[in-house]
């Protein structure tokens, strides 16, 4: 019993040694810039370590190529190393670095990007798997719209635009498209130009509206001068507006043709009979004086 149970201590730690003689172990050492930026490049620095044990045989070390993170065509992306020869150049770890480029679209904060690395040691291939965190500072920002004034004699209709994001743009544009709930007319574009955060700025258009959803699309260039663009559903309401349709509704185009042609005409024509009348008085006058 005693010897069996001996022999089981012997290959327990014998196992032990066999699985720990190859110990690969993978750290993301640096990153450069931080934050990094969308529609940009980043360095990534892996720190390979572990490798001084022949027992791992051939090691490959490759990144996943997946969003928001690519690397360049042609760009290598698998690294093969030797185990067990970095001890002759007291070089105890390995470094492989990455120029990743950054989709223009990827989200404020940590974006996760996976790496793989294999061992080949007596023909058989063991393949692990880790992640790491790279930090981007997302560049884009966010906008405010609602209706603020719309006449409907004029047609006239300001929509308001307040940046919300914690970013400046420029250049920015306003676009009322084609759409059921809104016929308009002339150009459907407006320039803002710059506007900064926490700011607002307004766009008049002149456009028939119905009551209900209309779309607004918005168009600037982010602090990397990138041209982005947001659609945002702005609801109208005619029923906020009536109290200015009534006041700008009795100032009716036909009550405008009478102020300003009709009243001067009628004045005139007044005035004339008058002088008529005073001639014809001054004339029975200087009869009666014969």
């Amino acid at each position: 019993m005693e010897n069996k149970l001996f022999l089981l201590l012997v290959l327990g730690v014998l196992s032990f040694s066999i699985a720990s003689a190859c110990d690969v172990k993978v750290a993301l050492v640096n990153q450069d810039p931080y934050p990094a930026m969308p529609s940009d490049y980043v360095k990534a620095v892996f720190q390979v370590s572990g490798l001084e044990s022949a027992d791992c045989g051939t090691v490959d070390f490759w990144l996943d190529e997946k969003y928001p993170f690519s690397l360049d065509p042609g760009a290598e992306n698998k690294i093969t190393m030797k185990s067990g020869t970095y001890l002759r150049d007291y070089q105890r770890y390995f470094l492989v670095p990455y120029n990743l480029r950054i989709d223009e679209n990827a989200l404020d904060g940590d974006n996760n990007v996976t790496i793989y690395y294999s061992t080949l040691s007596s023909g058989k291939k063991t393949v692990f798997q880790k992640s790491f965190n790279i930090n981007v500072e997302d560049s884009r920002t966010d906008f405010e719209t609602y209706v603020k004034d719309y006449s409907v004699t004029t047609k006239e209709v300001t929509i308001d635009i307040l940046n919300i994001g914690e970013k400046d743009v420029e250049g920015l544009t306003i676009e009322l498209p084609k759409q059921e709930n809104a016929k308009v007319s002339g150009s459907n574009r407006v320039i803002i130009g710059d506007l900064n955060s926490n700011e607002d700025d307004s766009a008049t258009f002149t456009a028939d509206l119905n009551e209900g959803d209309l779309s607004v699309k918005l168009y600037y260039t982010d602090q990397i001068g990138v041209r982005r663009n947001v659609e945002k559903t702005v609801h109208f309401d005619l029923s906020l507006f009536e109290s200015t349709v009534v006041q700008k509704g009795s100032f009716s185009p036909t009550l405008a043709f009478i102020i300003g042609f009709l009243i001067p005409v009628i004045f005139m024509y007044v005035r004339k009979r008058v002088r008529k009348r005073k001639e014809k008085a001054m004339k029975k006058k200087g009869m009666a004086k014969f």
